[in-house]
């Protein structure tokens, strides 16, 4: 059962990791402390013909009397090391040293990555002297050709343990690359495509919903232009997402205030999808006109949402980033739950004034209205599963190559609760019949008697 937390925290740890989606790393510092003998560099999936150049900038000489070894694990073998608890037992480290050498290799071997039966990868490596003649330090350059595509993790080992005491600073500049030249890893290489349509799709939806809005616009409330303006977020935001895959593909890695947009505007449009459904499940301008006590809450929810979405986006201290991540997804689920409520609560609210309408049910403005939001409900319902399914199909269906699929399908139905919205809630005229309906009449009668017994 262990083994299974460990497998599943690995993935988790890839997935997070993956967020990057490039493996361009210019000049990060690695430490291995006194009682840690391997750290973790990076992840990245290569397609065959993929490259790594790796600089390593280092002390020569205690690197030399440590051993320190670059280790390239395939993704199948990363998962048994991990479900065995290398990263909570130092001592495994020395396992991973008495590996094969067509996995590891000391810092300045010159040695190729090759096997008798199968060609996994290549390195050529060379030795530069420091530019500093001061400083006893050595620029080691690596660059591996892989010849198998598969997942790899890298990982620095010490594999002498008499200088098990001794604090390690070794200084890393990697750039991995695919074919065709794109720095995106192979299971991200399709999110560029995908974001594009997904952006398409956005604006086709944006110019439906104007031309709804202008064409009823005798007929629009403040939920519709607020609904606009989540839309012309969404589209915003989704068109920094693909931006972002397009530069990381060309470049490898993005200048920080690129970064930094490209973090805010997700921010925002996540914010204004969530702020359309929380408006919509309240019934605001559908069956209430004055949100009262509630709008203090949506202000204070969607502001702290944001505040920690920015110190996020600018935040560059790794030990408090995933404290900004976990506050605003508290903050999300927060506004989720809320949602939840206010849809049961405006449901409800509805279904009470059936009790009073003696109209058919096709025709009544309150059942269209209840009927909308079931509609929105069912919607909202495959909008919350769907993180449960996306795990079912990441271990059933999907493999790591294919796991675009995955933020693919979130997507879609995001795009598919925009569409919910739009077209159910468009600015309409609800038409009331004067004649009632004696099967209306009957099932009106029904629910009134289960009202009044509960």
């Amino acid at each position: 059962m262990k083994s299974m937390f460990r497998v599943l925290g690995l993935i988790i740890s890839i997935l997070l990791l993956q967020n990057a989606h490039c493996i361009f790393i210019n000049k990060k510092l690695y430490t291995i402390a006194q009682a840690w003998n391997a750290v973790m560099i990076q992840d990245f999936g290569f397609e065959k013909g993929g490259t790594l150049a790796v600089s390593i900038k280092g002390i020569h000489d205690l690197a030399q009397q440590a051993d320190l070894k670059f280790a390239v694990l395939p993704y199948n073998l990363l998962a048994l090391v991990v479900s065995e608890g290398w990263d909570v037992k130092p001592e495994l480290a020395a396992y991973l040293c008495q590996l094969p050498m067509t996995i590891i290799q000391p810092l300045e071997s010159s040695y190729m990555f090759t096997d008798l039966n199968q060609t996994v990868y290549s390195m050529n490596t060379s030795l530069t002297p420091s530019i500093h003649p001061r400083v006893a330090e050595n620029l080691i350059n690596k660059t591996f050709v892989f010849v198998e595509p598969d997942h790899y993790a890298f990982i620095l080992l010490r594999c002498e343990p008499t200088q098990t005491k001794t604090v390690l600073e070794i200084e890393f500049s990697m750039t991995a690359m695919n074919q065709r030249g794109q720095h995106l890893s192979t299971q991200n290489i399709p999110l560029i495509l995908v974001s594009f349509v997904m952006f398409l799709f956005f604006v086709t939806l944006n110019f439906y919903w104007a031309f709804t809005v202008i064409k009823d616009r005798r007929h629009a409330t403040g939920i519709h232009y607020v609904v606009g303006l989540a839309l012309i977020c969404q589209t915003i935001g989704m068109f920094g997402r693909f931006n972002h895959y397009q530069i990381l593909s060309r470049l490898g890695s993005l200048p920080f205030s690129v970064s930094v947009t490209v973090d805010i505007l997700a921010g925002i449009s996540e914010a204004a999808f969530l702020l359309i459904m929380l408006l919509v499940s309240m019934g605001w301008t559908i069956t209430i006109e004055d949100l009262g006590t509630k709008r203090q809450f949506i202000v204070l929810s969607f502001t702290t949402y944001m505040v920690f979405r920015i110190l996020y986006a600018f935040c560059q201290q790794p030990a408090l980033c995933p404290a900004y991540v976990l506050s605003f997804r508290v903050v999300k689920y927060l506004i989720l739950f809320s949602i939840i409520i206010a849809l049961n609560q405006t449901a409800e609210r509805l279904s009470m004034l059936t009790s009073e309408q003696q109209f058919a049910a096709n025709s009544s403005e309150v059942f269209i209205k209840l009927k909308m939001m079931k509609t929105f409900r069912s919607a909202f319902l495959l909008f919350i599963v769907t993180p449960l399914g996306m795990i079912l199909v990441e271990y059933m269906v999907v493999s790591w190559v294919n796991s675009w699929v995955l933020w693919a399908i979130n997507e879609l139905v995001t795009l598919y609760i925009n569409w919910i919205i739009v077209s159910v809630f468009c600015p309409k005229v609800y038409n009331v019949s004067d004649q009632p309906d004696e099967d209306a009449i009957v099932a009106n009668a029904q629910n009134a008697q289960r009202v009044m017994d509960q």
